[in-house]
């Protein structure tokens, strides 16, 4: 079992610059209308640039030629167990980054191990 770190980086890239952002517009005090929309618009365009012509020359970093295996989903239960737990022993119902950050990590974890299956 190999950990393909590219393939999870470059799926995973919007929401780890997220998890990484967002402690710093906090402490900014930004106002949230406008970073949202920022982030929307962000988004909007990774989703755009990667799914015209990315993909096609790059097919190894397509979402759609990888598949789950049984390592990926103890991954993600495990992990969604161990954070629900500490997201509600210590009390973080009102703060985002660790949401963020559990979203980031368990995702790429995922997609680490994730298996691919080629072209079909």
């Amino acid at each position: 079992m190999t950990f393909n770190y590219k393939y999870a980086l470059f799926t995973n890239l919007p929401v780890i610059l997220l998890a990484i952002i967002y402690p710093f517009i906090r402490i900014a005090h930004f106002d949230l209308f406008w970073v949202y929309g920022l982030v929307f618009v962000a988004l909007i365009s990774w989703y755009l640039f990667t799914q015209e012509n990315f993909y096609d020359r790059h097919p190894n970093l397509d979402y759609h030629n990888y598949r789950r295996g049984i390592v990926p989903i103890v991954i993600l239960i495990s992990t969604s167990l161990v954070f629900i737990y500490i997201f509600f022993k210590l009390g973080l119902q009102n703060n985002l980054e660790p949401i963020f950050l559990w979203i980031a990590l368990s995702n790429f974890l995922i997609d680490g191990f994730a298996r691919y299956k080629g072209i079909e």
